[in-house]
C-alpha cells in the first residue's frame, strides 16, 4: 500500500505485522542524518581531520574498509582518544530535528504498545525524542530465548558515553566487529534470535555500509523455516543496489527519493506513523474513500481501500459503513474484472475502455499477454479469495454431521465482504458482477437470501435476477460438471430400469438457469440506476438442461411411457423458465427437416432434448396408439415454445389423431401461436395431412382463420400491416393449392383478393411458406466435373464455363467445371485462355484455376508453353497472379529443368525476370498475421512460415530442390549458384524470403558445397540487410548445427542473441538459437565451438524463460549415452550463471524436469542444481510423478526421501494456494520411507501448508 501517490509501496504483510507488534526497526546512520549527525563515512573523515591522522589516513586513501580504517586509528591514537572524538562528533545538536525518530518510535509500537527499535548508531536521539524510552546496551541485551521482549531501543554497537574514563563499548573497528559477531558472538546471537521472532526493517543503511556485512551475516547465519523476512528501503532505479541487497537476503522496498533529504521516503514514514498513532482515524479515512465511486479515485487510493479489506477488522469496517461502499468496488476487488480485456461500453462506441485504467491499483502488474486458448491468470491483488491470515476450519471436515456449507465456512474477512455484497445487491453494478461469478460460496448465497427476504422495496429486476441466480447456483452446487444423467445411466447397468433409476433420471433432467454476462457486455459496470439500465444489458439468464447420453438411455417398452412423461415435464419446465430468462433470439427447431445439405437440427442441449422427446414419442406411438393419444392429451397446444409444434407434428402423423380433434385445437389456438413463424412448417404439414379428412365446414373455418391473417406488431403502420397480412395469408392458402389441397370457392375468391395486397407477391412466396427457418452450415464441396466442357469448341469453352460456374451454398457445393477441364484437357484450357488473351481479355478466375489445377502428368512441352504464357501476361494480370505463378513454378520448374536444362532455365529466368521488375509489394508473403488459440502471433516478415508462402521463397525452393541428390562434396553448380545470387537481389521482401529458404538448409549446404557457403556467411552479420532473414531461416532448421557451422557463425550469433541487431528474432527462432548455443558447448572430440564463458554471457543476456529452454535441452539430452558426464554436468557447472538475479521460476521449473529425468542419478543431479532452485507455483504434476511408480519402477520419494524433501523445500514457497494439491500425500510417502524426517524443519514447514 502507498500512503502517498509517489511514495514507496509497502507490502501489506509488513503493515499487518507492524500492527501486531511483530516488526523491529533496525536503524542506521541515515536516520540521524536529518538531525545533522554524520554517517559512518562522515564520522571517519571527521576523526581523521580532528586527530590529524597519518597512518589511518593512508589506509583510508588506500581503499581499506572503514572498520579497517578505525582499527588502524585505534592503533595510532589509542582507544580512549578515538572514543573521545566519537563522543564529541556525535553530540546531540541543540535544535535537532527529532520528527524522524519520533515517527520510528510510533511505527515500532504495535498493539502491545512496546517500542521495538535496534540501532547501530551511538547517538542518543531516540532517547531525546522520548525521554521515558527504555534502553538496552551490550552486554545487557534482552534475552529473547527466555521470552524477554524488546520494549525500547537496543544500542547494538554501543551507546554514546560522555563520562571520562568510562569504557564506551563502541563497536567500530574490525576487531570490535570480530569480537561482537565472531569471537564472543553476542551480537550475532541476538540478531539471529531476533529474526526468528520478528520481521526486520532496515532504515538508514545502504547495502555496502560496513555494519551491514556483519549484521546480515548474523541475521542469515541460520537456515530454517522460521526465519522472518528482512526489508530495506532502497532508492529505485539502482539495479546494482537491488542486487547487493538481494545477495544479502534482503527484500527491497524501492522509493523515489525526490530530494537529497529523501523526502519521498520520509513523507511516507510520517504518514504511516500518524496512522499507527490513531488507527481509528486512519481507518475512518479509508472507509470514507471507499464510500466514493472507485473510478473517481486515484490508483493508490483504490490500493488503500484494498489494503483496508485485506484484514478482518478493515473488511468489517468496510461492510459496516453507512452508506455502504458502492457496488462498483466489486470491479476493483475482483482481479478478474480489473484484468478483463478492454472493449467498448456499447457496441456503437468508437473507443475501447480498459478496466485497468478505470479500476486498477497502483501495484497492479501490467496485463499479461493472452494465453493460447484464451484467458489470462490475473497477476494482481484479489481480495475476494482466501489469503494467509484468513481462518480455516479443517476440524469441521467429517464424513457425516456437518453440512457442507458449515464445514467450508467463509473466513471472517470474506464473510464481511459477502455481507457487503448483500447490502448492495440492488445496484446494477452488483448484478453485472454476478454475471461473471456464477458459482457463489454458500456464505454469499445466505447473505443474498437474507437481503431478499428482509428488503420489501427492492426493484423488480433485482428480485427477479437474484432469485434465479440463487436457483442456478444451488442447482450447480452438487454437480458443477453436469454429469448427472451419465451417472444415472451408469446405474442402469446394475439396477435396470427400476423406479429408483427413473426418479434419478427425472432429477437429472430438471432444467436449470444458467447465468452469464450479457451479450456484448461492457468491460466495466454501467452507470445509472434501474430507470435507465435494463437487466438484459447486464446479464444473461438462460435455461439449460443436462446432455442426453445417446447410447445408454434406450428404454424397454414397460419403461417408455414413464420416460416420455419425465421428458415432457422437463419440456414444460423449460418453456416456463424460458419466459423468465432474458430475451434471446433462439428458435425451437423444426420437426420436419428438409434434408438439404448442411441443415442444422438445432443448437444446444435444449434442442437436443426436444428432438429426443419427439423420437421417444414416435417409439411410443409405434408401441401403442392409445398410450400416444393419452400423452398428447397432456400437451398444451397453445404453448408456442414446444407443445404447439409437437401437437401439429402429432396431427401430421398418419392414423394418430382424429381430424375433428385436430381442427378444434388448431382453431382454438391464439393468433400468436397459430401464426408463429417458427411453427409455420408444422402447421402447413398438419393441414396438408388432414385437409381431405376435415369436414367442409372445418376446412372453411380454417380458410377464414387463415384469410384473417396474422396479428399486427406493436407500432406497425396500418398500411404495412395490411400488405403483410394479405401476403402471409395468400401464401398459406396458395401453398395448400400448390400441394394438391383444394380450397372452397369462397376460399379461392379470398385468395385472389389477398394476392393483390402486396404487388410483389408471387407463387414463389407461397412455395417458401413452409420454410423450416433452420440455419445452415458445413464444409462446402467443390465439384470439378467438366460437365462436357472438354468436348466443346475452344472458342466457346470459357463462355460455357462461366455459365456453369455456380455457388450453391444452400446445398454446400461450388461447381467449378473449368477446374475439371484443366485436369483432363490442359491444352484446351490453356488454348482457350490464350485465344481470348489476343483480344486483351484475361479472366482471372480461369487463369488462377489453370495455375492451381495444372496436372502433374502434363507433357513437359505443354508445361513449357504454360511457363512462358504465365511469364508474358500483362503487368496488372501478373500482379494479380503473383502467388499463383510462383506456386506453379515451385511445382513444375524443377521438372522442366531436369527434362531440358536449357529450355527449362530459360522459362524459369523469364518468370524470375517478371518478379525482378515487379513493384516491392508484389513480393510480400501471402501469409498475414496468424493467431494461435485466438492469440495474435507477432512474427518477423522473414519468418520461415512467411518465407515458404511467398514468391521469393517459392522460387528459391526450385533451385534448392535441384541440389537434393548430391553423391559427393563438390563445388556449387554454376547454373544454380548464379540464380540463387539473383534471387537474393529480388525487390521488397523477396530477397529476404529467398534468403530464409536458403539459410534453412545452410547446415546441409555447408557439408555438400563448403566452398559456396563462404560468401553467405557475411549475410549473417547483424548489420547486413539480409541478416534478419538469414537467422530466421537458419532457426527453421530443427537439426543441431555442426561445430564447423557453429565456428563459422559464432561471432554473428552471439551478437544477435545479445541484441546488437536493429531487428528482433521471433520467439521460436530465439529459443532455437539459444538451444543451438547450448549444444555447441559440447566438445565432440576436440575443442567446443562455443566456450562456457561465451555461453554464460548468452544466458545472462536473455530472460528467464529463454534460459529455461537451455535447461530443457539439457534435460532431454540426459538419456543419451555419456551425455551426463560429457555435456550436461559440465554445462551446469561452468556455463550456468550463478548470480541470484538469473535464477527464476521458469529456469527452476526446467531444472525440475532435469532432476525428474535423472533416474539413479537423482541425488547427484539434485546436488548439481540445488543452488538454482527457486519456489515454483503449481507443481502438481511433478509432485504426482515423484510419488508414482513409473514404467521403470522408479519412486523417487520412496528411494530418495531426504533428497526429495530437500528439493520440495526449495520448490514450494509459503503461499498455500500455489502449493501442489497432493503435497500432503507426497510428504506422507517421504515420511513412510524415512520416519525421522517428520521431525525435520522442512517436513514440518511443508506439512503446515497442507493444513
Amino acid at each position: 500500500m502507498r500512503f502517498h501517490e509517489d511514495g514507496p509501496d509497502i507490502p501489506d504483510s509488513l503493515i499487518g505485522a507492524r500492527e501486531l507488534g511483530e516488526v523491529v526497526f533496525f536503524c542506521g546512520a541515515g536516520v540521524s542524518a536529518p538531525a545533522g549527525l554524520p554517517d559512518f563515512n562522515g564520522l571517519a573523515d571527521d576523526l581523521l581531520f580532528e586527530l590529524t591522522a597519518q597512518e589511518s589516513k593512508e589506509a583510508r586513501e588506500a581503499g581499506e574498509t572503514l572498520d579497517r580504517v578505525f582499527t588502524v586509528m585505534v592503533k595510532e591514537f589509542g582507544r580512549a582518544a578515538v572514543d573521545r572524538e566519537i563522543t564529541r562528533a556525535l553530540r546531540t545538536p541543540r535544535k535537532a530535528d527529532l520528527r524522524f525518530h519520533e515517527a520510528i518510535i510510533a511505527l515500532s509500537r504495535g498493539t502491545d504498545g512496546a517500542a521495538k527499535i535496534v540501532t547501530t548508531n551511538f547517538d542518543l536521539l531516540f532517547e531525546r525524542a522520548e525521554r521515558r524510552l527504555r534502553r538496552y546496551v551490550p552486554p545487557a541485551l534482552p534475552d529473547l530465548v527466555q521470552a524477554q521482549p524488546i520494549d525500547g531501543v537496543v544500542y547494538l554497537h554501543g551507546r554514546l558515553n560522555a563520562a571520562q574514563g568510562a569504557s564506551s563499548g563502541y563497536v567500530i573497528s574490525s576487531a570490535d566487529f570480530g569480537r561482537a559477531y565472531l569471537a564472543e558472538g553476542w551480537a550475532s546471537r541476538f540478531v539471529r534470535e531476533l529474526r526468528e521472532r520478528y520481521t526486520i526493517v532496515l532504515l538508514g543503511y545502504s547495502a555496502n555500509d560496513p555494519p551491514m556485512r556483519y549484521l546480515l551475516e548474523g541475521l542469515n547465519s541460520r537456515e530454517g523455516p522460521e526465519r522472518s523476512p528482512i526489508y530495506a528501503f532502497a532508492t529505485e532505479g539502482s539495479s546494482a543496489s537491488d542486487e547487493a541487497w538481494r545477495d544479502k537476503g534482503v527484500t527491497t522496498i524501492p522509493y523515489a527519493p525526490r530530494d537529497r533529504a529523501h523526502g519521498g521516503l520520509w513523507d511516507t514514514l510520517f504518514a504511516w506513523a500518524e496512522a499507527a498513532r490513531d488507527r481509528e482515524a486512519w481507518q475512518a479515512r479509508l472507509v470514507a474513500l471507499a464510500q466514493r465511486p472507485p473510478a473517481e479515485l486515484r490508483p493508490f487510493e483504490r490500493g488503500q481501500v484494498v489494503h483496508l479489506v485485506g484484514s478482518k477488522a478493515g473488511a468489517a469496517a468496510f461492510a459496516s459503513a453507512d452508506p455502504p461502499p458502492p457496488a462498483e468496488w466489486l470491479s476493483v476487488l475482483d482481479a478478474s474484472r480489473r484484468y478483463a480485456e478492454p472493449s467498448r461500453r456499447r457496441w456503437d462506441d468508437s473507443e475501447d475502455v480498459d478496466p485497468l485504467d478505470v479500476f486498477g491499483l497502483d501495484g497492479d502488474p501490467p496485463r499479461p499477454a493472452p494465453q493460447v486458448g484464451g484467458g489470462i491468470v490475473p497477476p494482481g491483488e484479489d481480495p475476494l479469495r482466501w489469503r494467509p491470515g484468513d481462518e480455516q476450519w479443517s476440524e469441521r471436515q467429517r464424513v457425516s454431521g456437518y453440512h457442507a456449507e458449515w464445514s467450508s465456512q467463509l473466513p471472517s474477512r470474506l464473510y464481511h465482504l459477502a455481507r457487503w455484497i448483500g447490502l448492495v445487491l440492488d445496484q446494477p453494478a452488483a448484478v453485472w458482477w454476478a454475471g461473471y461469478n456464477r458459482l457463489p460460496h454458500p456464505g454469499l448465497m445466505r447473505e443474498i437470501d437474507a437481503r431478499l427476504d428482509r428488503a420489501k422495496d427492492l426493484p423488480e429486476p433485482v428480485v427477479h435476477f437474484w432469485r434465479r441466480y440463487l436457483e442456478a447456483a444451488r442447482a450447480r452446487q452438487n454437480d458443477v460438471h453436469d454429469f448427472r444423467l451419465y451417472q444415472a445411466a451408469d446405474r442402469l447397468a446394475s439396477e435396470g430400469w427400476s423406479t429408483s433409476v427413473l426418479r434419478e433420471i427425472e432429477r437429472a433432467l430438471e432444467p436449470i438457469f444458467e447465468i452469464s454476462s450479457a451479450t456484448l457486455a461492457s468491460p466495466v459496470p454501467p452507470s445509472g440506476g434501474w430507470d435507465v439500465v435494463r437487466l438484459r444489458d447486464l446479464v444473461g439468464i438462460k435455461v439449460t438442461v443436462t446432455r442426453w447420453p445417446d447410447a445408454k438411455l434406450v428404454p424397454p417398452p414397460e419403461a417408455l411411457p414413464r420416460l416420455v412423461a419425465i421428458v415432457r415435464r422437463t419440456l414444460v419446465d423449460m418453456a416456463e423458465m424460458a419466459e423468465e430468462g432474458t430475451p434471446s433470439f433462439r428458435r425451437t427447431p423444426t420437426l420436419h427437416h428438409s434434408g438439404d445439405a448442411g441443415e442444422s437440427h438445432g443448437h444446444g442441449r435444449r434442442d437436443e432434448l426436444f428432438h429426443r422427446f419427439r423420437k421417444l414419442f414416435d417409439f411410443l406411438f409405434v408401441q401403442s396408439r392409445a398410450l400416444a393419444l393419452r400423452e398428447v392429451d397432456n400437451w398444451n397446444s397453445n404453448d408456442r415454445t414446444y407443445f404447439a409444434k409437437l401437437f401439429l407434428y402429432a396431427a401430421w402423423l398418419p392414423g394418430l389423431l382424429d381430424p375433428d380433434v385436430v381442427a378444434e385445437r388448431i382453431l382454438a389456438m391464439p393468433a400468436e401461436v397459430f401464426w408463429d413463424p417458427e411453427s409455420a412448417r408444422e402447421m402447413l404439414f398438419a393441414l396438408r395431412a388432414k385437409w381431405s379428412r376435415f369436414g367442409a365446414g372445418q376446412r372453411r373455418s380454417i380458410e377464414r382463420r387463415i384469410a384473417a391473417g396474422p396479428p399486427t406488431y406493436e407500432g406497425e403502420p396500418h398500411k404495412e400491416y395490411r400488405a403483410r397480412r394479405g401476403a402471409r395469408a395468400a401464401s398459406w392458402l396458395r401453398w395448400l393449392e400448390l400441394n394438391g389441397r383444394a380450397l372452397s370457392p369462397a376460399g379461392s375468391a379470398q385468395l385472389e383478393r389477398l394476392k393483390s395486397a402486396d404487388p410483389r407477391w408471387s407463387d414463389s412466396w407461397a412455395a417458401h411458406a413452409d420454410d423450416s427457418m433452420s440455419s445452415y452450415g458445413g464444409v462446402i464441396h467443390r465439384a470439378t466435373e467438366p460437365q462436357g466442357l472438354e468436348k466443346v469448341p475452344v472458342s466457346a469453352l470459357l463462355t460455357l464455363a462461366e455459365s456453369l460456374t455456380t455457388d450453391d451454398h444452400r446445398q454446400l457445393v461450388d461447381h467449378r467445371p473449368f477446374d475439371g477441364v484443366v485436369e483432363v484437357a490442359p491444352l484446351r484450357a490453356l488454348s482457350a485462355l490464350r485465344l481470348v488473351a489476343r483480344r486483351g481479355e484475361h479472366p482471372m478466375r480461369f487463369w488462377r484455376s489453370l495455375a492451381s489445377n495444372w496436372p502433374k502428368e502434363a507433357d513437359p512441352r505443354l508445361s513449357l508453353l504454360m511457363a512462358h504464357s504465365l511469364a508474358r501476361v500483362p503487368d496488372p494480370v501478373f500482379l494479380d497472379l503473383r502467388y499463383d505463378v510462383a506456386n506453379w513454378a515451385s511445382k513444375f520448374a524443377e521438372g522442366l529443368i531436369r527434362h531440358d536444362r536449357r529450355t527449362g532455365l530459360a522459362a524459369f529466368d523469364a518468370i524470375v525476370g517478371r518478379y525482378l521488375a515487379a513493384p516491392a509489394h508484389a513480393l510480400e508473403s501471402s501469409v498475414g498475421t496468424a493467431s494461435v488459440g485466438g492469440v495474435p502471433k507477432v512474427e518477423s516478415e522473414f519468418s520461415i512460415m512467411k518465407a515458404i508462402n511467398s514468391p521469393g521463397g517459392d522460387l528459391a525452393q526450385v533451385m534448392m530442390t535441384l541440389l537434393n541428390q548430391p553423391r559427393r562434396r563438390r563445388a556449387m553448380p554454376a547454373y544454380v549458384g548464379s540464380r540463387l545470387d539473383v534471387l537474393l537481389r529480388l525487390p521488397g521482401d523477396g530477397a529476404g524470403h529467398a534468403a530464409a529458404v536458403i539459410a534453412r538448409q545452410f547446415r546441409w549446404l555447408e557439408y555438400w558445397y563448403p566452398g559456396w557457403v563462404d560468401h553467405l556467411v557475411p549475410l549473417f552479420d547483424p548489420g547486413h540487410a539480409l541478416s534478419e532473414a538469414m537467422w530466421h531461416g537458419l532457426s527453421g532448421d530443427q537439426h543441431l548445427l555442426s561445430d564447423a557451422v557453429g565456428i563459422m557463425l559464432k561471432p554473428a550469433m552471439l551478437r544477435v542473441i545479445a541484441g546488437d541487431a536493429l531487428w528482433a528474432l521471433d520467439k521460436e527462432a530465439r529459443v532455437q538459437l539459444i538451444q543451438q548455443v547450448t549444444n555447441l558447448t559440447y566438445p565432440r572430440g576436440g575443442q567446443a565451438a562455443i566456450s562456457y564463458p561465451e555461453a554464460r554471457r548468452v544466458l545472462m543476456a536473455v530472460d528467464d524463460h529463454e534460459r529455461s529452454e537451455a535447461v530443457s535441452m539439457l534435460a532431454r539430452s540426459m538419456s543419451g549415452e555419456g551425455m551426463w558426464a560429457a555435456f550436461v554436468r559440465p554445462f551446469v557447472l561452468h556455463a550456468w550463471p550463478r548470480q541470484l538475479r538469473y535464477q527464476g521460476e521458469a529456469s527452476s521449473r526446467a531444472f525440475v524436469s532435469m532432476v525428474e529425468a535423472a533416474g539413479d542419478r537423482f541425488e547427484e543431479v539434485l546436488d548439481l542444481v540445488d543452488d538454482y532452485l527457486r519456489p515454483v507455483a503449481h507443481l502438481d504434476t511433478f509432485a504426482f510423478r515423484m510419488k508414482k511408480h513409473d514404467e521403470d519402477g522408479k519412486n523417487y520419494s520412496g528411494r530418495f526421501p531426504a533428497a526429495t524433501l530437500r528439493m520440495l523445500d526449495k520448490l514450494v514457497g509459503t503461499d498455500r494456494q500455489t502449493a501442489p494439491w497432493n503435497l500432503g500425500e507426497l510428504l506422507e510417502t517421504i515420511a513412510e520411507a524415512a520416519p525421522a524426517l517428520r521431525q525435520s524443519d522442512p517436513w514440518r514447514r511443508l506439512k503446515a501448508l497442507t493444513h
